[in-house]
Parts: C-alpha cells; structure tokens; sequence
C-alpha cells in the first residue's frame, strides 16, 4: 500500500470539502512550507541519485 505524504492528505481534505480558494492555496502552503520542501528535496535527490549519485545537491527555495 502507497503510503501518502502529508501534502497530498491535506489536498485531498481541501478538495473533498471544495475548500480551493486562491486565500486557502496560499494558506496551505504557508502552513506546510517545511514539510512541501522536504518532499521536494527527497523527490528531486531520488531522481538525481538514480543517474548520478556522485553529485552533491544544494537546494534553495524561493519565498
């Protein structure tokens, strides 16, 4: 069984309940910043690591 970031429970909740406002968007993603960024650094470092492991990444976020 897939197990599901807490991004995509906290989407699906919004979407379920017709809750996707421009104002809620922004909301959600100022309340969950740390936890979308470290989604992006394991996404993004899996798919680098697969076709050059020998590479060091250094991530910066915009904001």
């Amino acid at each position: 069984m897939a197990r599901a970031t807490i991004a995509q429970l906290l989407l699906t909740y919004m979407v379920r309940d017709g809750d996707l406002s421009d104002e809620n968007k922004q909301k959600y993603i100022s309340q969950n910043t740390a936890a979308l960024q470290d989604q992006a650094k394991a996404f993004y470092s899996g798919i680098i690591a697969s076709v050059a492991p020998e590479v060091t990444i250094d991530f910066e976020f915009a904001g």
